[in-house]
């Protein structure tokens, strides 16, 4: 135990695979693998649980650092499955670039839409 009473975590290293292309993101400076893990018709939908945990396992094995999801992807599930798996698989977050979208939303409302600061 930390002396903050909460238990410290041992995070997964990554790893460059050095048959992947890593390319710099713009002016950011990240550098993201040139494949990138997408959650629009799987992840969260139709693969749910465990193999979603396989998937971003094997992905973050090989190199890749890139997973994209989107609130409107299974109507949220996607965002909630992978961030579900990065926790239980100990990957440390500053190790992934996540790229999702907003806009759309996925509930009714006068401010579930839109690009305010609501949102």
């Amino acid at each position: 135990m930390a002396a903050t009473g909460t238990a410290s975590v041992e995070y997964r290293e990554f790893k460059m695979n050095p048959k992947m292309e890593y390319r710099r993101l713009g002016p950011s400076g990240l550098r993201v693998s040139s494949l990138s893990l997408g959650g629009w018709l799987t992840l969260g939908g139709t693969v749910k649980g465990d193999p979603v945990k396989d998937i971003v396992q094997a992905a973050f094995d090989n190199g890749i650092n890139f997973i994209d999801v989107a609130e409107s992807y299974a109507g949220g599930n996607s965002e909630r499955e992978v961030g579900r798996v990065l926790k239980e698989l100990n990957i440390r977050r500053s190790d992934i670039v996540l790229s999702t979208k907003v806009f759309f939303g996925v509930r009714k409302g006068p401010n579930a839409t839109g690009l305010s600061r609501k949102q």
